[in-house]
């Protein structure tokens, strides 16, 4: 399977969850695949901005695929949504979205939701 299928698939698989229990946090999604999923990749949105760290390269090429952007939004919470899952980043939790990112790594807490349920 080429790179670009196992991105695909994995696409795939996560809005499959997403749309079964209406939103997803990244605890779940590793939890959905496994040894897949570990890595050393971040998501980040701006400079130290970070929705998520620990993902392969696979999975993060995953997430940002359009296809996948397409179905999914991305839907901020509250941390307490990453303790009840058993797993959060230690970084301090960002309370706003500065123009050119932090100084210092900062994480937003997020789920994944289906298109037009956030």
């Amino acid at each position: 399977m080429s790179e670009q299928q196992k991105v695909a698939t994995i696409a795939r698989r996560i809005v499959a969850l997403v749309r079964q229990q209406h939103d997803a946090s990244f605890v779940e999604i590793e939890r959905l695949l496994g040894d897949e999923a570990k890595g050393q990749c971040a998501l980040e949105v701006a400079p130290n901005l970070v929705l998520w760290a620990g993902l392969s390269q696979i999975v993060c090429q995953a997430v940002n695929d359009d296809w996948l952007r397409s179905q999914i939004d991305i839907k901020p919470v509250p941390l307490l949504v990453y303790i009840t899952d058993g797993k959060w980043l230690k970084f301090p939790v960002a309370q706003r979205v500065p123009k050119r990112g932090y100084k210092a790594p900062h994480w937003i807490p997020v789920v994944l939701v289906a298109k037009g349920e956030a």
